[in-house]
């Protein structure tokens, strides 16, 4: 995937039947990948639920998945402990059918660490991501975000900030092409 662009198409449900709905809806795009936003359930579900959806989900779809739970912390619809968190990315990164999973890089290295290898073991990539929907963040605090990221051997970086005036879309692009740039 590496310099290619792909097209990400996510599927959202509180339950089995909208999702359902909505990945039959995506798939009539042709997206390159399905992300299925976990965090749009109606509760956390416990491991078993978890893969009897991932085998739903592949039932209906031969495209590769990505399964993401975006905490309340960065914009997620549902609000969970960071010990839960944890323990839904070790339910994940066992699946054989999960081709990549996201990771929040708010979580402590030291326990994010062993989710990544484990899901690279298992040939699951990674995403480490950092979502501000408030504000762009310094140039500073992004390449603390960045470095934290290629620290823990992420496979994809990604940052989702919230430009408020075109110097902050500037300032992003020019640090986009510095960080492009260091490679």
């Amino acid at each position: 995937m590496k310099n290619k662009v792909k097209i990400v198409a996510p599927i959202i449900g509180r339950n089995w039947t909208e999702l359902k709905q909505h990945l039959l809806l995506v798939q009539s795009n042709k997206p390159d990948l399905i992300e299925w936003r976990i965090d749009t359930l109606e509760s956390l579900p416990n491991e078993n639920q978890l893969i009897k959806f991932i085998q739903l989900i592949k039932e209906h779809t031969t495209l590769p998945l990505l399964a993401t739970f975006r905490t309340a912390t960065e914009g997620g619809d549902l609000e969970i402990s960071d010990k839960q968190y944890i323990e839904l990315l070790l339910a994940l990164c066992q699946n054989p059918v999960i081709s990549f999973l996201d990771i929040e890089v708010r979580i402590n290295k030291d326990e994010i660490l062993p989710i990544i290898e484990r899901a690279q073991h298992n040939k699951i990539k990674v995403i480490t991501s950092y979502h501000n929907f408030d504000c762009t963040p310094t140039n500073d605090e992004l390449y603390h975000k960045i470095s934290r990221m290629l620290e823990v051997k992420t496979d994809i970086a990604k940052l989702a900030v919230m430009p408020r005036n075109a110097s902050d879309i500037l300032r992003l692009m020019t640090f986009s092409c510095d960080i492009s740039q260091k490679k």
